[in-house]
């Protein structure tokens, strides 16, 4: 019987020339190491020399995976390094599974010493299979991928309105059920980590969490469970999840008299995603899925921002402090500006590219065209009737704008910028309003 290889494990790279350091090795994996599973083990020893080793950080593009205590029994390195008292417990293990990262990628190992000094030590390059599931999910998903005041609310209210967009009719049209279910993946399906699992014992008093599955751990000592652990639960819970969002979306589509008629079209449940990365979860698992990236000029959503911040009297994340319009445009607004076009870049062809003016100054015709995208009636009659919805939540929807008019909203920062700022805005998003075809 042939064994499905899930993981292959491409080049282990380890670092050399660590000054700050007695040793390092990583004893696992090694280059060319292939498993059945969606977990890779990753162990080896660290021994500081002016400072002692204390934690392992591993990293996936900036992103903390996981902190593993160094402090595991190696007495052989005892009689290696005689005047150092930790190198009998310089050891380190741990085991991740890589459910939600892209399905090639690498992971960064660092160090982190006493006195907090961070030294990169290795680099895991992996392959892994996609994760199957045997369910065969009735909706797909449709992931607007979006950045704070770029006419989501607006978009969000239009799309409810087609009969095979199932989106939650509330404002602010921002329920994250199926998020909720594939982070639940994440989670559940992560090995144990000491430093955050659910505890062994006493875990079933508590109600308000659960976290890393404890029980799986190879202190239970059988490779059976382990194996079990790392390919065939997985593909369960994922089949579960899908169910479970379809359990939920079908509800909520049923009391929005939504059409599940089978004619050919698909259904798709819509949610924002803000730049989440769990989206990559999502398109793996549901290869017929579809993604909108909404964009604005970016210098309009600095103006609506501070707009914002001043008509509610704090800032969007909820401070009390509003930031400078310095902050926001070369803080929170180059990272936006600067994610949106690394997720772009990464799925153009894939992707919508839908931007907010089209939306406001030719609906007709950028329906349309996103409808076909989507694989649904487009029809005249179709869009109109999108198109004359009006907010079930006027003073809610009140609140939200920040001019009169969604045309008044264009091109506004010729006005409400300062030539500080508006020379600020065109340095910092640069790159991002030529990619997106803005006039500077």
């Amino acid at each position: 019987m042939t064994q499905i290889v899930r993981l292959e494990v491409l080049k282990v790279e380890e670092y050399s020339n660590l000054a700050e350091l007695l040793g390092c090795i990583i004893d696992s994996p090694k280059t060319g190491e292939r498993q059945n599973t969606y977990t890779i083990d990753i162990s080896g020893w660290v021994l500081g020399k002016k400072y002692p080793a204390i934690t392992i950080k591993i990293f996936n593009n900036k992103r903390m995976l996981r902190k593993v205590p160094i402090g595991n029994p190696r007495p052989e390195l005892a009689n290696t390094y005689l005047q150092n008292p930790r190198a009998r417990n310089c050891g380190f293990a741990t085991s991740i599974s890589l459910i939600g990262l892209p399905t090639e990628e690498e992971l960064n190992l660092q160090v982190v010493l006493q006195d907090k000094t961070h030294i990169p030590i290795a680099k895991i390059r992996f392959k892994r299979q996609c994760l199957h599931s045997d369910y065969q999910s009735k909706l797909q998903p449709l992931i607007v991928t979006c950045v704070g005041r770029s006419g989501t609310t607006w978009l969000m209210e239009l799309l409810s309105q087609h009969p095979r967009l199932i989106v939650c009719q509330h404002y602010p049209y921002e329920v994250k059920a199926a998020q909720y279910w594939m982070q639940m993946l994440q989670v559940l399906s992560q090995p144990m980590n000491p430093q955050t699992s659910t505890p062994v014992v006493g875990f079933e008093n508590n109600l308000n969490f659960i976290g890393y599955n404890p029980f799986y751990n190879k202190n239970i000592n059988s490779p059976q469970a382990i194996d079990w652990h790392g390919n065939d639960y997985p593909e369960k819970l994922a089949a579960f999840c899908q169910q479970s969002i379809d359990g939920f979306y079908q509800a909520l589509g049923k009391n929005q008299g939504k059409v599940f008629a089978n004619n050919g079209q698909p259904i798709y449940f819509v949610e924002k995603y803000m730049l989440n990365p769990i989206k990559t979860l999502f398109l793996e698992l549901y290869p017929q899925g579809r993604e909108i990236i909404l964009v604005r000029d970016f210098r309009d959503v600095v103006c609506s921002v501070i707009a914002f911040n001043a008509k509610r009297g704090h800032d969007m994340a909820g401070r009390q402090q509003v930031k400078t319009d310095e902050e926001i445009i070369c803080d929170a607004g180059r990272f936006k500006a600067r994610k949106l076009l690394q997720r772009w870049k990464e799925c153009s062809e894939k992707a919508f590219l839908l931007r907010y003016e089209d939306l406001i100054l030719s609906p007709l015709e950028t329906l349309s065209q996103l409808l076909e995208y989507l694989g649904l009636e487009n029809s005249e009659a179709v869009i109109s009737s999108m198109l004359q919805t009006t907010s079930g939540d006027k003073k809610k929807m009140e609140k939200h704008r920040t001019t009169s008019t969604p045309q008044a909203s264009i091109g506004r920062w010729k006005s409400d910028l300062k030539p500080a700022l508006q020379e600020l805005s065109n340095q910092v998003f640069a790159e991002a309003l030529e990619t997106f075809g803005y006039d500077k």
